[in-house]
């Protein structure tokens, strides 16, 4: 299994994403995917949309395994790059996956909104950087430039 994370073309990666998760991005939204060389498509695409200084909403979709590399840049990406402090990220109560999903990568629950999701309760969630347990990983190093928020005029 050979994958590689990829940061072009954001406007398909967008698309990709947005697509499985239904949601409409600005025109911001910055993406980072992991490419199965083998199969030749897309596994999973994350997605950062509506910067503030400290924080930033994250999107994810996907399928499979997540390697090693893909998680430190996603997570690097806002922590070190954008120098957000807070990941948030809303699930909807009915999607039992992801609310696994996200525990497992470290977000927390942090309240739940009754009926707000199409099928359900809406589920914030959220991940400090200290918490950020993947910002750790020995051998991958991130290059820092242009915090994101700054190009999106936050």
């Amino acid at each position: 299994m050979s994958n590689i994370v990829v940061v072009e073309p954001q406007d398909a990666l967008r698309a990709w994403l947005c697509d499985k998760i239904k949601y409409v991005p600005t025109p911001n939204m910055t993406c980072i995917g992991l490419y199965s060389l083998d199969d030749k498509e897309l596994k999973w695409v994350v997605g950062y949309d509506g910067w503030s200084e400290n924080s930033v909403e994250v999107h994810l979709a996907g399928s499979g395994y997540l390697n090693r590399e893909f998680l430190y840049k996603g997570f690097a990406y806002p922590f070190i790059h954008g120098g957000v402090k807070v990941l948030v990220g809303r699930v909807s109560s009915a999607n039992k996956k992801a609310l696994r999903l996200n525990k497992h990568l470290g977000y927390r629950e942090m309240c739940r909104i009754p009926n707000a999701a199409e099928d359900g309760d809406l589920v914030i969630m959220a991940m400090q950087r200290e918490e950020c347990r993947w910002l750790g990983l020995k051998g991958h190093k991130f290059k820092a430039v242009e915090k994101p928020h700054a190009q999106a005029g936050g």
